[in-house]
């Protein structure tokens, strides 16, 4: 179940964000008990690093949060940050080419610069994907989006 997941991964961060004096929040909304059609090893691990990095890259008293959005037969997972943005003309080589944009958190925490790339593979190994928007300055929105499982389609086939 999605946001029973969602939760977990925030409780394990719940001490970062303390740390930062980052308000930390999810809103499951009337999702109820939603299923989707990917690993649950590679769901946690895109959502600790896309958590982790709100957090790396948001400034004391910010906010991050996770949202879990239906739409039709997708399910939207919505890591929001208050944070630092990233700049313009680095968003393409969060995916793409040789070049790697690395930058330190707010804190001067270490980032290798693949946390993203490597999310964004795993998304597409399992037949979804992400996509980041960011203003500079005033915060990133990463979506995983994931296929809902549908159980009157698996019974079908």
């Amino acid at each position: 179940e999605v946001c029973e997941l969602v939760q977990t991964v925030l409780h394990a961060h719940r001490g970062t964000a303390r740390g930062k004096q980052i308000e930390l929040s999810t809103d499951c909304g009337e999702t109820g008990a939603i299923h989707v059609r990917a690993d649950r090893h590679m769901l946690k691990t895109v959502l600790v690093n896309l958590v982790n990095n709100a957090l790396k890259y948001t400034p004391r008293g910010g906010a991050v949060s996770v949202s879990v959005e239906p739409e039709g037969t997708e399910l939207r997972i919505v890591v929001r940050d208050t944070g630092v943005g990233i700049p313009e003309d680095k968003l393409a080589l969060l995916f793409e080419g040789d070049e790697i944009y690395r930058t330190r958190g707010t804190e001067g925490e270490k980032g290798s610069g693949l946390g993203l790339r490597l999310c964004s593979e795993l998304a597409e190994l399992s037949g979804a994907r992400l996509t980041v928007e960011s203003d500079r300055d005033a915060g990133t929105t990463v979506a995983f989006v994931l296929p809902k499982f549908d159980a009157a389609l698996r019974s079908a086939t």
